[in-house]
């Protein structure tokens, strides 16, 4: 094989070696810096908005998703017009910067199967606490404990944070309950209190029952009851209410009657709970019913993860 004949804009062959040298470990550095923002993406991207439909992922879909050309990312277009510019050099200008080039090239797709199998891993649920939910973990609240219960930095939320990480709402309400099983009912109560909460405080009542939160609508009423809050358990009743029968732990059915036809009319519309919604912004917050309940039921809320947890 002849040898190269040309040079880089005429520069000498030390300049030459440099400058191709600086520009492959540009491209190698944006690689890896790259890859490990896609994985924190994915990582930080997984939320109740994401795939709610198909959680956990089948592998075939994260497969065909990932590989497919129409969603290739920016990152990934300069790092390969990178390697290509390298690998021209490589052919036709400094044979030299051909083991180089295989190495960028090798590197690029160590790199995507790694981002790849990062991707199944997490989107299929095998990753802990990774699963597609609602809230992070705080690893710091592994173990809940009595001081902590009854410290002054005691937060209901937090003291729920390993049913958060456990419950699957995504499922069907058979499924739900199962993965409740290791936790009491208080537990369970508070649990969907803070649920119940965090939607209506986010998107109101409407968003409560069409997102998948809406399977501990029975759960957070009886909790509320059990708490003492009577005005919030009167709120939610009345939105209940306005869900009529159609009130579901299913959510494809909740949806069906929150978008449905008007009685008197052709139109269209959605169900109304402004009232509702009101209401809950003018009520006084919770936290400390949640926490006086809790401190009443303190044995109820320890918990001491297992291992490997």
């Amino acid at each position: 094989m002849m040898e190269p004949e040309y040079s880089l804009f005429g520069m000498s062959r030390g300049i030459q070696v440099t400058v191709e040298t600086l520009f492959a470990a540009a491209v190698l550095i944006y690689m890896a810096f790259s890859c490990q923002r896609r994985m924190a993406t994915v990582r930080g991207s997984m939320s109740y908005y994401d795939d709610y439909d198909t959680s956990p992922m089948p592998v075939w879909r994260i497969v065909t998703d990932f590989l497919n050309p129409l969603k290739i990312t920016f990152p990934t277009c300069v790092i390969i017009l990178g390697i290509a510019l390298v690998g021209i050099d490589a052919i036709f200008i400094d044979r030299g910067m051909m083991t180089l080039f295989i190495c960028l090239v090798a590197f690029f797709l160590f790199l995507k199967s790694l981002a790849l199998l990062q991707e199944i891993k997490i989107k299929t649920g095998k990753i802990e606490n990774t699963k597609i939910m609602m809230y992070p973990a705080y690893s710091e609240m592994r173990n809940v404990t009595a001081a902590y219960i009854s410290s002054d930095e005691a937060d209901p939320f937090m003291i729920i944070n390993p049913v958060w990480i456990r419950v699957d709402i995504y499922s069907s309400h058979e499924v739900y309950l199962r993965t409740l099983g290791r936790f009491s009912i208080p537990q369970r109560y508070i649990y969907a209190i803070e649920a119940y909460m965090a939607e209506v405080s986010n998107g109101g009542h409407w968003q409560f029952f069409a997102n998948s939160t809406g399977i501990v609508w029975r759960d957070a009423l009886d909790g509320l009851k059990a708490i003492g809050a009577d005005d919030y358990a009167a709120m939610l009743q009345s939105a209940c209410d306005k869900m009529g029968d159609a009130l579901s732990f299913d959510r494809s059915k909740r949806c069906g009657v929150l978008y449905d036809p008007r009685r008197d009319s052709d139109e269209k519309d959605f169900v109304d709970f402004k009232e509702e919604d009101d209401m809950y912004m003018s009520l006084p917050e919770l936290g400390d019913k949640e926490l006086a309940y809790i401190r009443a039921h303190v044995d109820d809320f320890l918990f001491s993860a297992l291992p490997g947890e």
